[in-house]
């Protein structure tokens, strides 16, 4: 049995350190095995005030994501964010079904209890009537996210968007990944993302 090691790479001039390590620690001679590697990134920490953020938070609502608890945990993450919201930061809060909604937009720390009851009153939606080829109508667990995604570039860097100096701008999804209906097809979504990029 062999032990593999760690390669430790730092890069001086920026004070990274990257370390490169073997998630299967220990492997037979002569017998092949895929293997993960694992990547340690250490930077120094971050001094001075970080610029102002304008974050866009997108939370899906299907009613998938209802299932496991998932729709609790993503809501949990978006509390910690905005309770640790500054008193120079915005957030928008999208929801997302078979349409994108926007829940809450320039929320500051000022209107966190506002901002936190939005999030408290998001649910899981029911399943949306779809017609089909044929014209009958079948129920359907729709995430349109592509449209989601859509919405937070018009506010941040779109029409919709409040012009601001040196300021981060942020999209952030919380979703289980389950992208269904016409609206959402894995395509789509990443021709949002490919466009939200190009606008900056």
């Amino acid at each position: 049995m062999r032990v593999l090691n760690c390669l430790w790479l730092p890069l001086a001039a920026s004070q990274v350190t990257v370390t490169f390590r073997p998630h299967w620690v220990h492997v037979l001679p002569g017998r092949p095995v895929e293997q993960a590697l694992v990547v340690d990134v250490l930077a120094p920490q971050a001094t001075g005030e970080p610029p102002p953020q304008e974050l866009a938070l997108l939370v899906d609502v299907s009613l998938s994501m209802a299932e496991g608890g998932k729709l609790e945990l993503a809501k949990a993450a978006v509390d910690r964010i905005i309770r640790s919201t500054r008193p120079q930061d915005r957030i928008h809060l999208i929801s997302c079904h078979s349409f994108a909604r926007l829940e809450f937009q320039h929320g500051s720390i000022a209107q966190k209890d506002q901002l936190l009851d939005k999030l408290r009153q998001l649910s899981a939606k029911t399943m949306t009537k779809e017609r089909q080829i044929d014209g009958s109508l079948v129920d359907q667990d729709i995430s349109n996210i592509s449209d989601g995604l859509r919405y937070a570039e018009h506010i941040l860097v779109g029409p919709l968007a409040t012009p601001r100096v040196n300021t981060t701008r942020r999209a952030m999804l919380f979703s289980d990944g389950l992208f269904t209906g016409r609206f959402s097809r894995y395509d789509t979504f990443f021709d949002a993302i490919g466009a939200a990029k190009m606008a900056g």
